[in-house]
């Protein structure tokens, strides 16, 4: 299969704590870890963070690599959340605006081309 002109990463971004079931990690090992293998232009990487700071460090690295690699990602969080944000591993907290920030500097790095796929259960 040829994929092109579409969205070409998947990264998967896990912040969970430990003892829970790493379900990004479960997800990237059964399914994406061979990407580039089946599907021609798709791959996907994996980020663990521990908590509010390494996952903002980790937005900023993606769109700093966006227009250096030509990515149009697809991304992936594995992680809690409430009304007001993410909830990390460490228990610290990353506010919806703090995150939606982040998220805008991707989109524009991107031209666009993001897709955000948010697994947080709710608590």
């Amino acid at each position: 299969m040829k994929v092109a002109g579409l969205l070409n990463k998947v990264i998967v971004i896990e912040s969970l704590a430990e003892g829970e079931l790493k379900t990004g990690t479960r997800l990237f090992e059964d399914q994406l870890m061979h990407l580039d293998s089946k599907v021609e232009n798709l791959s996907a990487e994996i980020f663990p963070v521990e908590d509010a700071d390494a996952f903002i460090r980790c937005l900023r690295t993606i769109s700093e690599r966006i227009p250096k690699e030509a990515i149009a990602p697809i991304i992936h969080l594995e992680c809690h959340g409430d009304e007001d944000g993410l909830m990390l591993a460490d228990g610290s907290h990353l506010p919806w605006n703090r995150f939606r920030n982040e998220l805008i500097k991707i989109n524009f790095a991107s031209r666009l081309n993001t897709l955000v796929v948010v697994g947080a259960e709710l608590w």
